[in-house]
């Protein structure tokens, strides 16, 4: 016999769905619920239910200038909390190709409820001094002078968001290209280490691959976490759009 058709319906004026996909059990930053795959003007979006009408969604802020910084991932929760709680953290490209090079890094918070640095304890292990910095009310603490200087230039338009808006909950940005180079200077490292697991390896190499793709494609990833609970992941594509 045939099945009825269970999904739901395209509301009429939005772009028809590529997926409609059921989560049943939340899993951070996914809540449980209905989201959809759909084209939105060149860029490929997921939306969930409580987001899918792209017309109800307030307007999207100028995204803070990530290349310019260079940056190649930033995070930041700011909707969440009073003003003077709003945190962030950048990471920045490495400037070689070995492994040993600590990530490079910065936080911005405007309290002491920061984000902690990756490597954070082997850098306070082996003396090396944060530097610190302060831009646009924001707070900065940086792995060296490149990434402090990255992250002021960041924490400018941060702080601007901040005047009598109402803002996601969380928002994260990172630039596909910059990301799977990274990506593969990681992953050639690990493939030479004796101590990584066959089943780790495995992963980061997935993870390379995806990126790859992605990147010959989109230029930059936006996810955002409204306080209301809906969620919107943007690849945005490169070039003009249609």
């Amino acid at each position: 016999p045939k099945l009825p058709n269970l999904a739901p319906k395209d509301e009429p004026g939005i772009a028809p769905s590529l997926v409609v996909a059921h989560v049943s059990r939340p899993s951070e930053p996914l809540p449980a619920g209905r989201y959809r795959l759909r084209v939105e003007g060149g860029d490929l979006v997921v939306r969930s239910a409580s987001a899918e009408d792209p017309s109800s969604a307030e307007g999207r802020l100028e995204p803070p200038p990530l290349e310019a910084s260079g940056a190649l991932l930033l995070v930041v929760e700011e909707g969440a909390m009073a003003d003077d709680q709003a945190r962030g953290l950048a990471l920045f490209s490495q400037s070689s190709s070995a492994l040993t090079e600590l990530p490079r890094a910065a936080s911005l918070h405007r309290s002491d409820r920061r984000f902690k640095l990756p490597a954070e304890s082997l850098l306070e292990l082996a003396g090396h001094g944060l530097l610190e910095g302060e831009v646009g009310g924001y707070r900065l603490l940086a792995t060296d002078r490149q990434a402090l200087e990255g992250a002021a230039l960041l924490a400018g338009p941060l702080g601007d968001r901040l005047e009598g808006r109402i803002l996601p909950e969380m928002e994260l940005w990172l630039r596909l290209s910059p990301a799977a180079r990274e990506m593969t200077r990681i992953t050639g490292g690990l493939e030479q280490a004796p101590f990584i697991s066959k089943r780790r390896l495995q992963r980061w190499q997935s993870a390379e691959r995806l990126l790859d793709v992605l990147s010959g494609h989109y230029g930059d990833l936006h996810l955002e976490v409204s306080q209301r609970g809906a969620l919107v992941l943007t690849l945005e594509r490169s070039g003009p759009k249609s």
